[in-house]
């Protein structure tokens, strides 16, 4: 059996659809309730989407939740759409250094050449991650933000306030 992730925002909404999945998560331990079926489904559009556990950080959001799918499905390169689908449990494990790690730019596969919005190192399509809201980071500068040691930003006001 193959397992499923989704995830949400912090208030329970797909990212994308906006839909709120409140009364659909699993509740003192028993799998929620099927969402209504959706007769033609089609990727990106109409349906419910999951992913894979190889897919996860190209969807990472505030909360994990392993699902059920059920019904016709499509298969994408980092997603699953189905007709039904079903919350298992909450993946309790995810939390916040979770969604430092970075995550695959989406950027079409074009070969290009980037900076680091922080440091503004030149970086090869190979030699970058994208974190959240920047854009493209650089190793040195992943490294300071997955760890915890603050944003990339943070820690270039915290350089200059010692080097004066």
């Amino acid at each position: 059996m193959t397992t499923y992730y989704k995830f949400l925002t912090s208030d329970n909404l797909g990212e994308y659809s906006g839909f709120d999945y409140t009364e659909y998560l699993p509740k003192r331990g028993k799998p929620g309730a099927w969402l209504p079926k959706i007769e033609e489904i089609e990727l990106c559009a109409r349906g419910y989407h999951a992913c894979l556990k190889s897919e996860i950080m190209n969807w990472a959001n505030d909360n994990l939740y392993i699902v059920e799918l059920r019904g016709k499905k499509e298969k994408d390169d980092d997603k699953t759409v189905a007709q039904e689908m079903r919350f298992i449990k909450k993946v309790t494990g995810w939390n916040e250094k979770n969604l430092r790690l970075p995550r695959p730019r989406r950027d079409g596969g074009r070969m290009n050449w980037f900076y680091c919005d922080n440091c503004k190192h030149h970086l090869s399509p190979y030699d970058y991650a994208s974190f959240g809201s920047w854009s493209y980071v650089c190793p040195d500068c992943g490294f300071i933000y997955l760890h915890g040691y603050g944003t990339p930003e943070e820690q270039v006001k915290k350089f200059n306030k010692e080097a004066e």
